[in-house]
């Protein structure tokens, strides 16, 4: 269904005023063999991290042109959404394999993954000459603190909760 739907999609590129193009079909189709391979793997919220991760990467390093010269208030708003959704993929992921009492370990380790993201990103923005705006990193370092402070607070009173009522 999804080779055929990326076949019509080229197709309907002409429509529109663009024409298709072999090259784009084949990256539908890896695109689609890349998900196939992940759900093979991983369950659902992994896989769906692991995605997540890789479109913040690519969006972020590998787009032609500057996002933030174009639609400087879209660009803030991707770095927002997107970390913050990676945040909280991570945490549904980890939710499972950490203690259920809220502590500095898991808030450490909450902390980890959506953080080394945003550096590894950044950092192949800066060592390959990409564009890197400051402002960026603060946006998606405030929008994984964000994420990360809620589910502590919210962990921290359901932990009361549970305490009182036994």
């Amino acid at each position: 269904m999804m080779a055929g739907y990326g076949a019509v999609d080229e197709w309907l590129q002409s429509y529109v005023g663009r024409s298709a193009d072999i090259m784009d079909f084949s990256s539908d189709m890896a695109g689609l063999l890349t998900g196939l391979i992940l759900f093979s793997f991983f369950t659902f919220w992994p896989a769906f991290l692991v995605v997540t991760g890789i479109a913040i990467f690519l969006l972020t390093n590998l787009t032609r042109v500057n996002p933030a010269d174009l639609l400087p208030r879209t660009n803030a708003l991707f770095h927002l959404s997107a970390y913050a959704i990676f945040t909280v993929l991570w945490i549904q992921c980890i939710s499972r394999w950490l203690i259920k009492t809220p502590r500095l370990k898991g808030l450490i380790v909450t902390l980890v993954i959506p953080t080394g993201l945003l550096l590894a990103v950044k950092l192949f923005s800066a060592f390959f000459g990409r564009y890197f705006n400051v402002r960026d990193v603060i946006i998606s370092a405030a929008a994984i603190a964000s994420v990360v402070v809620i589910y502590y607070i919210t962990s921290l009173l359901q932990y009361r909760k549970s305490k009182i009522k036994m």
